[in-house]
């Protein structure tokens, strides 16, 4: 027995003197941090008994020393280790002051000011963990709870006194240059979903830039300048920039949702979005794209058929005022089309092909379609203007001519030509009453033709055709009574555009009742006309000359047309036909 109250004795007296020399070295410790001539390697192995205490007293004494990083570190040691509650929360509040101390109110910005609120959060957490305090002020520890309480506060304290600012631009997509005349909506709800007031005190307006003062809703109207435009002052929430109205030619951006959080704007990802750096403010641009429209231009005849051949020419000024080029790959021609290389002038002119000319990528402006030659047969369209804004193509004088593009095709501008009615015969005269000539002679590079023998006496059928395009183009029968009709006129040469045909002569005293004649046509030139159709007959038109329809005029000419007759008919009769010879009686010429 008494061996065994000796043995309790000595482990007694020895664990005495083991808790003895731990605090002490402890105390030994303490004090060369505190006179910073501690080595912790020198006194780590007395620790043994609380291992948690080394660090801890260490963390302790670089927080007294305001060394807050190697505090930390060596709280977070000590809490890897077993500690008792209360021992454990004064650990934990260390750690909370080593991470909250360095957060003096005069650093903080609202460039920092989110890692800043960060940090404070973390601290939170630490005290949070283990219950020693609580969100609702019902924690384990007064002491914990009080600090935890106190971050809160200066967490709301910091974002209170801070408030942020960005810069809002609109830009060309192209170039980046700023551009103004944009309407520029910016609005806002915080966190609790009421909506941010913005004061024009607090906005700094870019070059050129204004507050639209007429828009009265939620938010502020800003028209744009030539420079950005500050927007400052503002605190945490959710953000939108919504662009109302583009400028002149432009299409209107995409809108902008953007977070502010510890007053911070937050990219996440938007590349509109830039943020804000040590030296310089968050910026947010607003993309304008310029209307690029394409535009067919189509060549046909009033019957809707394509023409190739046509000369065209194109001129414009954009929205800008400025001359419009046509630089290769803005533009693709019809298939044969080719560019017109002897104008020398400004714009496109080329040469109309068997499909449509396509412009590309035209600016909002406007422009004109100039006919410089209509192809043979057809007359030259005045010129046509269209006018394209916000990408929209129209006509004012024709808007007709204009076919709004679909999902498959671009808008189609049509330009028509007439055909040439000088280039077209027109028809000659019918004599009808005595002494009356029946056609007259056609003219013009269409297909000619004379009229047709007059029901008289001494009517004489139509002279020759006009120049025809390689066409049938003779005059039409007289009248078939036995020695009283004339003869048919002669076919035009289909080979030679210049050989229209020969009309056919009427005989004297008969009554020429046949003829040929189909279409009609109209002379417009006086003692001139000719009909005209494809199968060779002459027309019947209407002559328009005084010469050829009044009838006194016609017989006080009588014989002078007699004495041509004469001569003409003496004159074959002389020749192939001698045969004839002998039924001629010159009385009757």
């Amino acid at each position: 027995m008494r061996k065994i109250l000796y043995a309790v004795g000595v482990t007694c007296t020895l664990l005495l003197s083991l808790y003895g020399l731990n605090f002490f070295s402890n105390e030994i410790v303490n004090q060369k941090m505190l006179d910073n001539v501690f080595d912790r390697n020198d006194f780590a192995w007395l620790g043994f008994m609380e291992p948690w205490k080394e660090p801890y007293n260490l963390g302790t004494n670089y927080l007294r020393q305001r060394k807050y990083p190697e505090a930390i570190e060596q709280f977070d040691k000590a809490l890897t280790h077993v500690i008792p509650d209360d021992s454990e929360c004064e650990v934990r509040i260390n750690k909370a002051l080593a991470m909250t101390l360095p957060i003096q109110e005069e650093l903080v910005n609202d460039r920092n000011l989110d890692e800043v609120i960060t940090k404070l959060e973390e601290a939170e957490q630490v005290l949070l963990e283990k219950g020693f305090a609580a969100e609702d002020g019902n924690g384990d520890y007064e002491d914990a709870q009080q600090l935890y309480d106190d971050i809160v506060e200066y967490k709301l304290h910091l974002i209170e006194i801070t408030n942020t600012k960005f810069l809002v631009d609109k830009i060309d997509k192209d170039d980046k240059s700023s551009i103004d005349g944009a309407k520029i909506l910016i609005t806002g709800v915080d966190a609790e979903g009421n909506n941010i007031k913005f004061d024009p005190d607090n906005i700094v307006l870019g070059q050129g830039a204004y507050i639209d003062e007429e828009y009265h809703g939620n938010g502020i109207m800003i028209v744009s300048g030539t420079s950005p435009t500050l927007i400052d002052k503002i605190f945490d929430g959710t953000y939108t920039i919504h662009e109302e109205q583009a400028p002149k030619g432009y299409d209107v951006a995409a809108d902008v949702v953007f977070t502010v959080r510890h007053c911070k704007v937050l990219a996440d990802g938007n590349e509109a979005i830039i943020e804000a750096t040590d030296t310089d403010d968050a910026y947010i641009n607003l993309e304008d794209e310029l209307f690029r429209t394409d535009v067919d231009i189509k060549k046909v005849n009033q019957k809707g058929e394509i023409l190739s051949g046509a000369i065209l020419t194109v001129t414009g000024v954009n929205f800008k005022g400025e001359k419009v080029e046509f630089p290769a790959g803005s533009y693709v021609l019809g298939e044969d089309g080719y560019i017109n290389e002897a104008s020398s002038g400004e714009g496109l002119s080329f040469v109309t092909g068997s499909t449509d000319t396509t412009l590309l990528g035209l600016l909002d402006g406007t422009y004109t379609i100039h006919e410089d030659k209509a192809p043979k047969g057809y007359t030259e369209v005045e010129d046509i203007v269209i006018t394209i804004e916000q990408g929209v193509v129209t006509c004012e004088e024709q808007p007709d001519i204009i076919t709004p593009p679909t999902s498959d095709s671009n808008t189609i501008v049509t330009v028509v030509d007439p055909e040439d009615q000088e280039q077209q015969s027109g028809g000659g005269g019918d004599g009808q009453g005595e002494g009356e000539d029946g056609g007259g002679q056609g003219e013009g590079d269409g297909e000619g033709g004379g009229g047709q023998g007059g029901e008289g006496e001494g009517g004489q059928g139509g002279q020759s055709g006009g120049e025809g395009e390689g066409q049938d183009g003779g005059g039409s029968e007289g009248g078939d009574d036995e020695n009283n009709g004339g003869e048919g006129g002669e076919n035009g040469n289909p080979d030679d555009k210049d050989d229209g045909g020969q009309g056919g002569q009427s005989k004297d005293n008969g009554e020429g009742d046949d003829n040929n004649g189909t279409n009609e046509g109209e002379g417009d030139d006086d003692n001139k006309g000719g009909g005209a159709n494809n199968d060779g007959k002459g027309g019947s038109g209407e002559g328009e000359s005084d010469d050829q329809s009044g009838e006194d005029e016609l017989k006080n000419n009588l014989s002078n047309l007699q004495d041509e007759a004469n001569q003409e008919r003496s004159g074959d009769l002389a020749g192939d036909n001698i045969e004839y010879a002998s039924d001629y009686d010159g009385d009757i010429w």
